[in-house]
């Protein structure tokens, strides 16, 4: 199919309330489809069918997917995205208050306990509906080597993203994840890395290698060296890990390692605690992870630089790592440059 009818196939769906959920994945070329054929909310526990997973943040939430009832691909690189459309938002908490909450969670480390938390707001606005198909295009042209998708269910919301983050990627008994924590602004790549920024992806590496190791053996785990990894406007340190395990289920690993440090903290449950009771606004699919998953293969990918819309409202979703050695104006500065990936598409 081409390149104009995933336009016509998003826009007919979204306007008659139909599941969907468009994706590329990374360093391909071609837009897959996964088409639900009516309303049924679907629960992982209930059915193992192939299908899109969208699971939140909070694991005492529930996860859903959209059945891959109908499965088409669209080529998209042939033609040309329209310009931006134009978007003004406010912030979901100003300035102020994000520093001053960075600073309420460095008291809590300095007593004690709590090492890392992340710590994310939102960017509010208007947008119209049947632009959304057009901001996906951008998407997909902007960040050739991002996980780009669209998902909608009428009982779900409609959500948006473009996410740097492999979370789990499995090929047979081959399964895949990755440590990608620390942010500088791309303008900056010529500057080492902090110590902070260091530190804070080094907390992620730790947990996945102590969570791993909770239901598999050290000689199971390939640790690959720490690289730098561009994510449109900005850096992240990352480390890729490679599991072989015929003992374990995908779903075994999922869940010994969401939420992992990079979207949450450490220790785990204390910075799943602080955020859950002082985040001014819930999460939902934000920091959770999606994907396609079919009886082949799975790659679910932490849902970072995203946004949802309803009623004609559209939520960026943007976040920081916190430790001790932050410094909060310049961590409002950070969460500024992340939300680049949005805005400069909208």
């Amino acid at each position: 199919m081409s390149g104009p009818l995933f336009i016509q196939e998003f826009s007919t769906r979204l306007l008659n309330r139909l599941p969907f959920a468009f994706y590329r994945l990374p360093g391909t070329s071609t837009l897959e489809a996964f088409l639900q054929t009516d309303g049924r909310l679907l629960k992982p526990e209930q059915e193992t069918g192939e299908g899109f997973y969208l699971s939140p943040f909070d694991s005492e939430q529930e996860s859903y997917y959209i059945a891959r009832d109908t499965h088409q691909t669209y080529d998209y690189l042939d033609f040309v995205p329209n310009d931006p459309y134009g978007f003004d938002p406010e912030s979901s908490i100003t300035s102020q208050a994000y520093q001053e909450l960075i600073e309420k969670s460095q008291k809590q480390m300095q007593d004690g306990g709590l090492e890392k938390v992340v710590l994310s707001r939102q960017l509010i606005g208007s947008y119209p509906q049947d632009q959304l198909p057009y901001l996906f295009h951008r998407l997909l042209i902007a960040y050739p080597q991002a996980f780009v998708y669209a998902a909608y269910h009428p009982e779900i919301g409609f959500w948006i993203g473009a996410s740097p983050e492999i979370f789990v990627k499995s090929v047979g008994d081959v399964i895949e994840t990755m440590a990608l924590a620390g942010t500088k602004s791309i303008q900056k790549n010529h500057q080492p890395w902090g110590a902070k920024e260091i530190r804070e992806q080094a907390f992620v590496e730790d947990h996945i290698e102590n969570q791993l190791a909770l239901i598999m053996s050290q000689d199971q785990i390939v640790k690959g060296d720490r690289k730098t990894l561009d994510a449109g406007p900005v850096q992240h340190l990352c480390t890729r890990f490679q599991m072989r395990s015929a003992d374990n289920s995908l779903s075994d690993i999922v869940n010994v390692l969401h939420p992992t440090p990079a979207v949450c903290g450490f220790p785990t449950a204390l910075a799943r605690d602080f955020i859950l009771k002082e985040e001014p606004n819930p999460r939902s699919l934000y920091t959770g992870y999606i994907g396609p998953k079919t009886a082949e293969s799975a790659s679910y990918f932490v849902n970072l630089r995203c946004a949802s819309f309803a009623q004609g409202i559209l939520r960026c979703y943007v976040g920081g790592g916190i430790t001790d050695q932050s410094i909060p104006q310049a961590e409002w500065k950070e969460t500024e440059y992340k939300a680049q990936t949005f805005l400069k598409v909208l």
